[in-house]
């Protein structure tokens, strides 16, 4: 090899920490620790569509007080500034702006068991009451998914939301060499990683612990480093009202349904959002989720009182 293909290691060391994904990753699981959270890096997946394995980056699970507990699918990609990620953002609408949590009554067979051998009308095989036998002994009794945007939601402050997105590259060779163009297929199968591995951590969804009630709130994020991603507003009537400007947090409207992925048993849930984030703004996602800290103030879910509402309205509909 001669001299002048031999690589410097410094010159190595310094295309790794500034290009590699698996660089930028290992600094996003740090910042996610740093959190509290517990986390699982770079593991595998079923896809819950393709029925293929598939890898994801991050997984994280945080426990909160009062049997909150949040949980992130995160993707990383180390996209270069200078051909960033820009989402074309719309006016939001109140009906759009919610998220959803997932309630898990850990006791709830037990008490409606009870109930029941109290009144006399406890199900057997013989009793028409069989199916009922049958239901409560499922996800679909212990589990409730419930959008918060009736107290609460992660989403009530943003003015516009994503709705589409171009992943901004440049010609290479050619005539048109430098010119800027959109492909959207490297960030896509990003994105949707982030997603569609959420399905897995839905069904995972039990605090293993006493308490009655608890309250998940689960996240697909996508982090991009700092000054890769870029925002463009429209109004309305499809007018470019500002930007590109640069942005730290840009929730991404995706609406997304799971329900037969997540089998017969389990209740359907809604992801509305993907969260996509620099590296700084996922300091403001995780502050953001956590109330500022406030453990016992999290508005993110449910307070006592509407959680009581909701849950008193979900056991009497198999206690009557």
């Amino acid at each position: 090899m001669s001299d002048e293909n031999k690589f410097n290691v410094e010159e190595l060391k310094q295309v790794i920490e500034e290009k590699s994904d698996f660089s930028f990753e290992m600094k996003i699981l740090n910042k996610i620790k740093n959190y509290g959270y517990k986390t699982v890096h770079s593991g595998t997946y079923l896809d819950p569509y393709t029925k293929l394995n598939r890898e994801f980056d991050i997984r994280g699970r945080k426990e909160c007080a009062g049997g909150k507990y949040i949980k992130l699918a995160v993707e990383c990609k180390n996209f270069d500034p200078e051909v960033p990620i820009v989402i074309h953002s719309v006016l939001s609408h109140k009906k759009d702006l919610s998220h959803s949590i997932l309630i898990e009554y850990s006791n709830l067979v037990d008490e409606i068991l009870n109930e029941k051998k109290r009144a006399s009308t406890f199900p057997t095989i013989e009793n028409p009451m069989h199916y009922m036998w049958e239901r409560i002994s499922s996800h679909e009794v212990n589990h409730r998914s419930i959008d918060n945007n009736v107290f609460h939601s992660l989403y009530s402050n943003f003015e516009f939301i994503g709705k589409s997105l171009d992943k901004v590259n440049r010609k290479r060779k050619g005539q048109d060499k430098g010119k800027i163009y959109f492909d959207d297929s490297e960030i896509y199968s990003k994105y949707s990683q982030a997603i569609n591995s959420l399905c897995e951590l839905i069904i995972e969804c039990e605090s293993g612990e006493e308490a009655t009630i608890n309250q998940f709130l689960l996240i697909p994020v996508l982090v991009v480093p700092n000054k890769s991603l870029y925002e463009v507003k429209y109004n309305d009537d499809g007018e470019i009202v500002s930007g590109p400007s640069e942005a730290n947090r840009l929730p991404f409207f995706i609406d997304k349904k799971f329900d037969k992925e997540l089998g017969k048993n389990f209740p359907s849930h809604k992801i509305h959002y993907l969260e996509i984030v620099t590296e700084n703004g996922l300091d403001n996602l995780l502050n953001e989720v956590e109330g500022e800290k406030d453990f016992d103030n999290q508005p993110s879910f449910l307070g006592e009182d509407e959680l009581k509402k909701v849950s008193l309205e979900y056991v009497n509909k198999f206690l009557n």
